[in-house]
């Protein structure tokens, strides 16, 4: 514990605690931390490991104050982050092990990574095969070193849907039912999920394991229907399956947890999880009581809707558990915003109602194109609604500038490819997503293009320019967001100029845009995706980076294309554009522009199939 006590005071700065005579003393009550300072002489008096480095950072933060005594008692017994290292960016060890020494310096105590396939299992090389999965050795490398610092990695797993990278493999045909679930009630399922829990147990000190099983949306309809026709109740399927794997859990010993959606989205008609609708009786009595359930919502915006759905999960005979977001998923820029908002409403729900077991998940769809490290602000307001049992974003500033230090209000900076609007409240818009994918000819979104969109992206660059100069740790995460808002700041309106000029036969303005603007455009995001590589270098393993150069490549060949197309147009090589020639027509009918969010890649470039 010396050891990695001195590494934390280094981590913090050492200039903080070498003049001091510093004691710890070990309490019987584990929610207990006591940090009491009288001029040189400072106890910390924990219940757990990592209140005691929470201790430390308090140091830090009232470095300034001779004498003090702060009591807390923490709110909940697990305070965890979950990391996804399954959507294309597995987070490198090196990576893994900072993000646990902050966790520790923020008093929080559980990590979970994310592992859908990106572990080892020996038995099954097609398993992970070519993603960046971690090896035994690594998952015993992390473990080990969560421990030193009281925080505990508990494996993440997914054992029934989620596992489409896996059943693309000819090689698990036999316990495929669907292009992401497996064949339930398949004997050969069970030795394949049995040998994902007994490597876990191999691998892991916990005594907790995250089986996922949410949003099998196919449960039942796939190759199990052509076998045993159309489930009768699928509610049952999917219940028989989960006591299936409790008893290979008790077999090694773990406590297993699941999102607890699949029970709400069942009996509703549309598969709705956060309905007005409740369980039935006879569905209640059927859930096995051996298993911890997950309140997952990462999605509203007042407190009651967090109120009446942790009561339906408190009326049931399981362990709670919530799983909130930090909202980095299909985006370059966060949401910091709209996440502290949305997890200040949740956690003082769940302190109202005692919920012991809290998680911040970061998310990594659709790309993985968002930093990790995007999500420390809302990882600080879980620690001090941990310890303080309140919102309280001075103290979120305090943590954030005494551990990673880093300032909030150059965080939210992070956000700014997605802040177009003039709104009170933050907007869940990927718009910086959509505006740097979408075709230049196409235009799919060019009709929600306002004429000030380049003048906002430009006043954010000289506040991101200060932001990076400013940054200890992150200078480069502020260094690619500058780099997206300024190929934005060109690119936002690019379709709509083009468009413009051609309808009004302005061959000057195509001259241009051939010769000068969207050359500008391609050096640009020549630039973007060089600081985006070094960013992903930086925090992940190669694997998954494929992705990401070939949609930055599609998109600097369509704006290559589309020089070429002027080209010909102006020198009447052909007669017109096809593209340009078709009305731009609404992305949505019924959603906002500063509600849209675009989740597939896909859907964003081309109308047509990839």
């Amino acid at each position: 514990m010396n050891e990695m006590i001195k590494t934390a005071k280094e981590f913090l700065g050492e200039k903080y605690f070498s003049s001091l005579n510093i004691t710890y003393l070990e309490d019987n009550d584990k929610s207990l931390l006591q940090v009491s300072r009288n001029d040189k002489e400072v106890v910390i008096k924990y219940g757990q490991l990592s209140s005691l480095f929470r201790g430390l950072t308090i140091i830090k933060e009232r470095a300034n104050e001779n004498r003090y005594d702060v009591t807390y008692h923490r709110h909940f017994e697990s305070n965890c982050w979950m990391i996804d290292v399954s959507r294309n960016a597995t987070f490198k060890i090196s990576q893994v092990k900072k993000v646990i020494m902050i966790m520790a310096l923020f008093g929080m105590n559980r990590l979970m990574l994310y592992t859908e396939d990106t572990y080892e299992m020996k038995k099954y090389p097609y398993f992970g095969y070519l993603r960046g999965r971690y090896t035994k050795e690594d998952i015993r490398e992390l473990v080990e070193y969560g421990n030193s610092l009281g925080v505990e990695l508990v494996p993440c797993i997914e054992t029934l849907d989620h596992l489409g990278r896996t059943l693309r493999w000819d090689a698990f045909s036999s316990v495929t039912d669907g292009p992401t679930n497996v064949m339930v009630e398949e004997e050969k399922t069970y030795v394949f999920i049995e040998e994902m829990i007994k490597t876990c147990r191999e691998d892991y000190d916990s005594k907790l394991i995250h089986l996922g099983m949410d949003e099998c949306w196919g449960l039942g309809l796939g190759k199990y229907k052509n076998i045993h026709g159309l489930p009768k109740d699928r509610t049952e399927l999917f219940n028989n399956h989960l006591k299936r794997v409790i008893e290979i859990c008790k077999k090694y010993d773990f406590h297993p947890i699941i999102w607890g959606d699949m029970y709400y989205r069942l009996v509703n008609v549309d598969g709705n999880y956060y309905s007005d609708k409740d369980l039935t009786p006879e569905i209640k009595a059927m859930i096995p009581k051996d298993v911890t359930l997950i309140y997952w919502d990462y999605y509203h915006d007042n407190k009651k809707i967090y109120d009446d759905m942790v009561k339906k999960y408190l009326s049931l005979d399981n362990p709670t558990y919530f799983a909130g977001g930090a909202w980095n998923w299909a985006t370059f820029s966060p949401f910091i915003k709209l996440a502290l908002a949305r997890s200040a409403f949740a956690l003082e729900s769940m302190i109202e109602y005692k919920v012991k077991d809290v998680m911040v998940t970061t998310w990594g769809d659709s790309g993985a194109e968002c930093s990790n490290y995007t999500a420390l602000p809302t990882l600080a307001l879980y620690s001090v609604f941990d310890y303080e049992g309140k919102n309280d974003l001075e103290a979120v500033k305090s943590l954030l500038l005494a551990v990673c230090e880093e300032k909030l209000e150059n965080m939210y900076l992070l956000d700014s490819s997605n802040e177009l609007f003039d709104v009170d409240y933050p907007k869940e818009t990927n718009c910086g997503r959509f505006y740097l994918y979408q075709d230049p000819m196409l235009g799919l979104f060019d009709k929600t293009v306002k004429d000030d969109y380049r003048d906002r992206y430009a006043s954010y660059l000289p506040k991101l320019k200060k932001a990076k100069e400013e940054s200890k740790y992150y200078s480069y995460i502020y260094e690619n967001m500058y780099d997206l808002i300024n190929l934005l700041k060109e690119k936002v309106d690019l379709g709509v100029r083009l468009r413009k000029a051609y309808h009004l036969k302005d061959m000057n303005t195509l001259k241009t845009l051939k010769n000068k603007d969207i050359p500008l455009i391609i050096k640009l995001l020549d630039t973007f995706k060089k600081s985006f590589k070094a960013r992903w270098d930086k925090e992940n393993r190669g694997f998954g980076y494929e992705v990401m150069d070939g949609r930055l490549s599609f998109l600097k060949g369509r704006l290559e294309t589309t020089i070429e197309r002027l080209d010909d147009y102006l020198n009447k090589k052909i007669e017109k554009i096809d593209e340009l020639e078709e009305e731009i027509l609404p992305f949505s009918v019924d959603i906002k522009d500063e509600d849209l969010f675009a989740w597939k890649w896909d859907l964003i470039v081309t109308p047509r199939e990839l």
